[in-house]
């Protein structure tokens, strides 16, 4: 089984969340370091979340045409904004 993979909440719809998980790679020959970047959609469960919260998600079996992970726990909530208007 997969392992759990931590992302960043970057929207959140009704029973789903959309969280972006990136990677950081190494090229073989030239060995420089880049970014791989996916956006997975994850069932939310009973959890409150807000765009900026990171996640940890769970592999589960197939819950629709593209959702194939579930939201294990919150790491870290997301800190409003100070001074926004």
């Amino acid at each position: 089984m997969k392992t759990a993979t931590t992302g960043q909440v970057i929207r959140v719809l009704p029973k789903t969340a959309i969280v972006l998980v990136e990677h950081l790679r190494e090229h073989r020959l030239y060995h420089k370091k880049y970014t791989i970047s996916r956006k997975i959609k994850a069932d939310v469960g009973n959890f409150e979340l807000k765009p900026g919260d990171l996640v940890e998600l769970q592999p589960t079996r197939k819950l629709s045409k593209d959702k194939f992970f579930k939201v294990k726990k919150v790491v870290s909530a997301s800190t409003p904004a100070t001074g926004a208007k």
